[in-house]
């Protein structure tokens, strides 16, 4: 499989709810946007393409990822943006629990 660079959608996630009183609702959810440069696109392609055959389901994710991923011309366009090899720490939405980045490689 061969993943393309394409101009970045609108996307969005459309989710099936069930009420107990009623019939399946969809909600629908925009995702966030991805900024990459070139060289972490090729990167990120590589490791989809590469994990096809052992994890198929994580491959087609990473890929359909980047494809809505935009591509930004240098390192001054994604201050403030999560990179590879960042460490972040997070906050649960559901438990507002803190989380750290792990020390463990």
């Amino acid at each position: 499989m061969t993943i393309r660079a394409r101009q970045p959608h609108n996307w969005k996630r459309a989710l099936m709810t069930n009420s107990k009183d009623g019939p399946l609702r969809t909600q629908v959810e925009t995702l966030p946007s991805i900024k990459v440069t070139d060289t972490e696109r090729r990167s990120l392609n590589a490791v989809a393409n590469a994990g096809m055959p052992l994890s198929p389901r994580v491959a087609q994710f990473l890929a359909r990822e980047m494809e809505r991923a935009q591509i930004v011309g240098g390192n001054a366009d994604l201050r403030g943006a999560v990179r590879i090899e960042s460490q972040v720490s997070y906050r649960d939405e559901g438990t507002s629990l803190r989380l750290p980045p792990s020390n463990t490689a």
